[in-house]
C-alpha cells in the first residue's frame, strides 16, 4: 500500500492568494508536523486530525466514488482511516524527535496550496515533504502528501483503481483487500 516512510509523515504557482489563507495553511502544517514528528512521543492523532478523509476517499476512489451510496462511501472512509492510522502507528516512531522546517508554500488558488517542508530525522537523514491542503469548509485540511517525488493519494488512487477495475470487483472487494492488508500488519500494496 503506502511505503512506510512515506506514510509516517504523514503545481503551478498562482500569485495573489491572500496572505492570511497561506499563513493558516502553513500554520496547520507546522502544528501538525511538530505535534506528530518533533515530540518524543510520536502522535498519530495529530496527523489524522489534519486530514480531510472525505476528500481523500473520493479522490482515491476516482470515478468509482460517483457510484457509491453514502453508506458505502462512509464504510470505505472508515477502512481507509483505520489503515492509515495503523500504518502511522507502526512507522511514526522512526521519525520521533525529527526537526520540521517550513521551506515555503505554493498557492494554487485561494483554497488550494502546497506547503513545502524539510524533515530532518534524529540520525541526520533529511526528506523533503510537500503537503497539499484544501480549504473546502472554511478550514485548511491535508489532502495529499508528497515524499521523495511520490504523491501518496495519487499513488493510492492508482492502486485502488487496479483493484476496482477487475471484473466483478466492487467497494466490498476493496474494503476486504484493505482489511487483509491491515491484518497482515504490513504496508504492502493492496
Amino acid at each position: 500500500m503506502f511505503r512506510p516512510a512515506l506514510l509516517a509523515l504523514s503545481a503551478a504557482l498562482v500569485l495573489g492568494a491572500p496572505a492570511q489563507a497561506q499563513n493558516e495553511a502553513i500554520a496547520l502544517v507546522e502544528q501538525t508536523a511538530s505535534a506528530a514528528l518533533s515530540s518524543q512521543n510520536a502522535n498519530t492523532d495529530a496527523l489524522l486530525s489534519s486530514i480531510d478523509f472525505e476528500a481523500v476517499a473520493r479522490f482515491t476512489l476516482g470515478k468509482h466514488s460517483r457510484s457509491l451510496a453514502p453508506a458505502e462511501l462512509e464504510r470505505f472512509q472508515t477502512a481507509l482511516r483505520t489503515l492509515i492510522g495503523e500504518t502511522y502507528d507502526r512507522h511514526l516512531d522512526s521519525f520521533k524527535g525529527a526537526d520540521v522546517t517550513i521551506i515555503g508554500d505554493k498557492p494554487r488558488n485561494e483554497k488550494d496550496t502546497i506547503v513545502e517542508t524539510r524533515v530532518t530525522r534524529s540520525n541526520g537523514d533529511t526528506l523533503r515533504v510537500n503537503w497539499r491542503l484544501l480549504n473546502r469548509t472554511g478550514e485548511w485540511r491535508v489532502v495529499d502528501v508528497e515524499v521523495e517525488g511520490i504523491w501518496l493519494a495519487i499513488e493510492q488512487r492508482a492502486q485502488f483503481a487496479a483493484i476496482l477495475d477487475r471484473p466483478g470487483a466492487n467497494i466490498d472487494t476493496l474494503i476486504t483487500t484493505i482489511e487483509e492488508t491491515r491484518s497482515r500488519g504490513t504496508s504492502a500494496k493492496v
